[in-house]
């Protein structure tokens, strides 16, 4: 699929008043100028979401919305409409509440189109969506809304259904004869669609036409009461494959989902769109020719671990970001799905946070069928009694989000995991991995997980973990400091406190720590990474030269000039030395020079000696300045018919 980039600059707009002021049913008409709130971006071949442009970790639960309020599955009788609720649409507050206390950084809503228009063409009710705002606002959540209007799991939900009481129609469009076949299920009916010639012809294009201009209604509201942006995403309906005409309308229900997308492209708060579809993998060219549609996802219900991460390879062929929207949410060992979406380079969210549609694997917080008490019962304030994985996805997730913006972007080469190899993790685990020619060591008696990234800007390795005591990492008795903390709005690390680094190398972790541990000064970027040259002689390869071992050495084919070779530091990184060590030890005239790029296309000159030229019997050290990624060696001329070589090349940071 394409990278849709959107041209417009993302606005940052100031905190407004705490206050909660909810709007009357209206009319509205648009007031606000066009903002960009979401986008997707590129770190490679990664894809992740910019929120108000800045890299954003997407990480939520799903939440029933306010259908809860009018009843639940579990009920007998199952309510068949919505004119009585069970619960107070305030109460939906305590959704808020408990997916902040496990550490989520977004909110999954399920909104259905009634809940915003709910008789009459054209006129809008934003009590309940202004209330969302403040919720989000209050509880600093951000807000995916899951769209249920005409295909929600194939269709739309009419009232005196066997679930009327998940109605998402509004009333002028509820006449079965004119805008809905018959559904397969007894909940969702399937809508006419507007193919030309068909009876239904001009009834689906009013339907699906009515619901582009609610959902452009609502997103241009936001513009104007959204002002915190907390709402990032918008779903395109719910598992549209569903549909008794998927198979043979295909073409026709993407246009419709892009269409779709495009009434949140052509509002004035502009977010990214997304689509998921039923099943454990994305179909062939879903959605890769849609223009309104930023990303797509398998709602891939699993519990193993290596699936899990196959379906997010497999995502990221097909989608600009790999993303499960929906998996499984009842388990003590969520967070090693959530760490292996993560290491893989896609991002996963659970469905559901409570009992409100589930039974027992798909209620985050417990279900009653386990001892764990109904959401019925919640009250704000008060946190119910919490299964293991929410206490271990939160300890996981507040790590994780002090550093969102590293997440984000980091490609998987860049992160590793812990005790995530199996399904259930070991209880007494001690296992190591190699990150940046470090070696990383975790172990927990607990049988916690844990998730290291390396940084190449700041040539540091940050460490999180689930522990609901305390865990253990090590990176070698050398390491040099180590501080616990956060990463503010701006990106930059604001230090809570040094971590005692043990004389083993030891570093102690805590639960909801993100700990940063930095490299040795003058550590060499260089060693063991990637090396090229533009040619090289037989047995005497580029990698000689970075290899640490100065008995061995890089020759080029040749004895012609320039010859020149270049180093891939892995990651964009500050330099200040750089050190040659060369063969020859008869004092010849060497000339040379450094250059650094952050593409390997365009080169800054670091080091000039192609004039004067140095001697040959030392090493010689030069300071430079700057952040690159390519680091490279060109070799002009040297005398007494030498031919370009490097004993080692060391690029310090």
């Amino acid at each position: 699929m394409r990278t849709k980039l959107l041209s417009r600059s993302p606005l940052v707009v100031a905190l407004i008043s705490a206050s909660i002021i909810i709007s009357p049913a209206v009319v509205a008409p648009a007031s606000a100028a066009p903002v960009v709130v979401s986008q997707v971006a590129k770190n490679g071949t990664k894809g992740y979401l910019l929120v108000d442009g800045k890299p954003f970790t997407m990480s939520g639960v799903q939440s029933f919305g306010e259908w809860q309020t009018f009843g639940n599955d579990s009920m007998s009788p199952i309510p068949t409409n919505q004119n009585t609720r069970i619960l107070s649409q305030d109460w939906l507050e305590n959704t808020f509440e408990k997916t902040a206390a496990a550490g989520f950084s977004t909110i999954q809503i399920e909104l259905a189109w009634n809940q915003i228009e709910p008789t009459t063409p054209g006129v809008y009710d934003w009590t309940l969506i202004d209330k969302y705002v403040a919720w989000a606002k209050k509880y600093n959540l951000k807000m995916d809304f899951v769209w249920w209007g005409a295909n929600g799991c194939g269709g739309g939900v009419l009232p005196n259904s066997a679930h009327g009481f998940m109605t998402s129609i509004p009333v002028y469009l509820q006449n079965q004869s004119k805008y809905w076949g018959n559904g397969g299920n007894g909940e969702e009916v399937f809508p006419y669609l507007p193919i030309v010639g068909n009876a239904h012809y001009a009834d689906a294009n009013y339907l699906f036409a009515s619901e582009r201009t609610a959902v452009t209604a609502m997103f241009n509201h936001l513009a104007d009461y959204d002002t915190t942006h907390q709402t990032i995403l918008f779903q395109v309906y719910n598992e549209p494959n569903l549909t008794n005409t998927w198979g043979s309308q295909t073409a026709l229900w993407l246009s419709l989902i892009d269409q779709l997308g495009a009434a949140v492209k052509n509002s004035n708060y502009i977010v990214a769109t997304r689509v998921n579809f039923a099943g454990s993998r994305l179909p062939n060219g879903s959605i890769g020719a849609l223009a309104n549609i930023d990303f797509a996802g398998p709602d891939y219900y699993s519990w193993n671990v290596t699936d899990i991460a196959k379906a997010v390879v497999d995502t990221a062929t097909k989608s600009d970001i790999a993303y499960i929207p929906e998996t499984f949410s009842n388990n003590s060992y969520l967070t090693s799905i959530a760490a292996t979406a993560l290491v893989n380079g896609g991002f996963v969210d659970f469905w559901q946070l409570n009992n409100g549609w589930a039974g027992r694997n798909y209620s985050f917080f417990g279900h009653p069928s386990e001892g764990y008490p109904s959401y019925t019962t919640w009250t704000l304030g008060t946190m119910p009694t919490l299964p293991e994985g929410v206490s271990r996805m939160n300890s996981f997730n507040t790590g994780v989000n002090k550093m969102t913006q590293l997440v984000a972007q980091a490609l998987p080469a860049d992160m590793r995991g812990f005790n995530i190899g199996t399904n259930v993790p070991s209880t007494s685990y001690n296992g190591s991995a190699t990150l940046n020619n470090t070696t990383v060591t975790f172990s927990t008696p607990d049988g916690s997980i844990g998730l290291a990234l390396y940084d190449a800007v700041s040539n540091s390795h940050y460490l999180v973990s689930d522990t609901r005591t305390s865990a253990t990492y090590n990176l070698g008795s050398s390491t040099a400091t180590a501080s616990m903390g956060s990463f503010d709005a701006a990106g930059t690390w604001v230090s809570q406190g040094s971590r005692s680094v043990a004389s083993t190398g030891n570093i102690q972790i805590n639960p909801g720590e993100l700990i940063k541990v930095s490299a040795p000064s003058g550590t060499n970027l260089a060693l063991n990474h990637p090396a090229s040259a533009t040619s090289s002689y037989s047995g005497q390869a580029a990698s000689n030269a970075v290899d640490g071992n100065i008995a061995t050495q890089w020759t080029a084919g040749t004895g012609t000039f320039p010859q020149s070779l270049t180093v891939d530091l892995g990651g964009v990184r500050a330099l200040a030395t750089v050190k040659q060590r060369f063969a020859e030890t008869d004092s010849s005239t060497y000339k040379y020079r450094v250059e650094g790029s952050t593409d390997n296309s365009t080169w800054t000159t670091l080091v000039d000696m192609t004039a004067a030229g140095v001697l040959t019997n030392s090493a010689v050290t030069a300071s430079v300045s700057g952040s690159y990624r390519y680091v490279k060696l060109t070799v002009t001329a040297i005398d007494h018919g030498h031919w370009a070589n490097s004993k080692e090349f060391e690029v310090l940071g």
